[in-house]
């Protein structure tokens, strides 16, 4: 996920960056993979070591399948889930001791030359993977890390795509064309009455508001992310702060904020100002761990390209805050839904969620932002597709009416001069501009 703003004299506007340009879907994913792993390395340097690692000598085979469903050459039965476009991740009970879990992770292979990107669906980045213990308790740093690289046995998808040519300084935002709105993607589908969609659920909740069922707000201040494109480690450590303050009232009364700098300068889980996902921000969480916002405050975005080194003065796990699962909301990617997301929101906290930007969001100031202005029919005959794509991650902390149109609330990162104090409001249970197809929701240990 991406997005990042040019500094101009009088406002500031957006521009995008690329993550990696990799492009699998997960009908390409399903087959048996044979998994290599090397001897056990050190946490601190897992992301060094295992780029430079040849020898593997230890293999595994899991066999994926649709939806979610992982099973070992041991019988062990798990689950999988695509991230986005450009990775996956097992988890899966161990072959040696199946009372704990192993977590596997890899981004797909690909190769580029300019502009064209032929990806490798039947392949990992060369050592580009980890595998790891699921931590034995909340706010435990996994352990038993071990490189990895997978491949998928038999027939393997090659898919080729062009990037999109952006000159320095492009606009963010996509302009529509008629046969795109044509094809328009859909979120799941939820048929239901609106009396057993919505039961048990308030018609109006903000985690933002203090006079809400939620008294004294639980979300950070709103920041500017400036000239990085880090929109994701934005929206993923604010989900991770608003739901440890939402469970620990001394983290809220202390106004707890997280490091995004922390996920641009030293994850290999995401591309630094070149993008990244905010599922993989709340697994670097899981991981290792989030220092707070002042321990390491956020410089990527002040000076253009200017990328501050990892910092070791926030190193102390006792001082970090710790997540201990992460998921998309419906249980994998391209399973959310409207109902799904509320449900969630409400019971846990804020979510964060990609989006697209059309050209017309850039001028909005208020209200609630609707791009789809087919009728009710036509929108409802939209294919439904589990991958949708998006550009740009948010938060959305609350949902309501206004005028008879439902909305989300969401927490954008652009400072305070966009929209209504940097909030916008976007028409709920419509998918609109993909907000409905792939939320990401965090447990946290606080």
């Amino acid at each position: 996920m991406h997005a990042h703003k040019l500094l101009a004299l009088v406002h500031l506007l957006p521009a995008v960056v690329a993550d990696i340009p990799a492009h699998c879907l997960a009908a390409d994913v399903l087959g048996t993979w044979e998994f290599s792993l090397g001897v056990p390395v050190d946490q601190a340097r897992v992301s060094l070591t295992c780029d430079l690692l040849d020898v593997l000598p230890y293999k595994t085979d899991i066999t994926l399948s649709a939806p979610s469903r992982a099973v070992d050459d041991s019988g062990n039965q798990g689950t999988w889930t695509m991230i986005y476009d450009q990775g996956f991740e097992v988890t899966i009970p161990d072959r040696q001791d199946p009372s704990k879990n192993r977590v596997y992770f890899h981004f797909m292979a690909y190769s580029q030359n300019g502009s064209d990107v032929v990806t490798d669906c039947g392949k990992s980045l060369q050592n580009y993977g980890w595998v790891h213990d699921a931590a034995s308790a909340p706010g435990v740093a996994p352990s038993n890390w071990q490189c990895s690289r997978a491949a998928k046995t038999g027939s393997a998808a090659l898919r080729h795509h062009t990037l999109p040519a952006h000159g320095a300084g492009r606009l963010l935002g996509v302009p529509r064309h008629e046969a795109w709105l044509r094809d328009m993607p859909s979120a799941v589908r939820d048929e239901r009455a609106d009396e057993v969609k919505y039961a048990g659920l308030p018609a109006a909740f903000d985690w933002s508001d203090a006079t809400s069922a939620a008294p004294g707000g639980f979300i950070e201040p709103m920041r500017d992310q400036l000239t990085c494109g880090s929109c994701f480690a934005f929206a993923g450590t604010s989900m991770v702060s608003s739901r440890a303050r939402i469970k620990n009232a001394t983290l809220n009364a202390a106004n707890l904020m997280l490091s995004p700098q922390a996920i641009v300068s030293c994850t290999g889980y995401a591309q630094g100002c070149g993008g990244g996902f905010a599922y993989l921000v709340a697994k670097y969480a899981m991981d290792f761990g989030l220092p707070t916002d002042p321990c390491f405050p956020y410089e990527a975005g002040i000076v253009m390209g200017r990328q501050p080194a990892c910092s070791k003065a926030c190193a102390d796990p006792s001082k970090r805050i710790f997540a201990s699962s992460v998921r998309y909301v419906g249980g994998y990617f391209g399973n959310c839904s409207e109902a799904a997301m509320m449900r969630e929101l409400v019971a846990s906290g804020p979510l964060a969620v990609g989006i697209t930007v059309p050209s017309s969001f850039e001028a909005y100031r208020s209200g609630v932002y609707i791009e789809d202005t087919r009728p009710r029919a036509e929108r409802a005959a939209a294919p439904y597709k589990p991958f949708e794509p998006t550009g740009h991650a948010v938060l959305v902390v609350g949902y309501g009416v206004d005028k008879g149109v439902k909305y989300w609330r969401v927490k954008n990162s652009w400072g305070r001069h966009f929209g209504e104090t940097g909030y916008f409001r976007v028409r709920r249970g419509t998918d609109e501009i993909s907000i409905e197809s792939m939320a990401v929701a965090v447990d946290v240990h606080a």
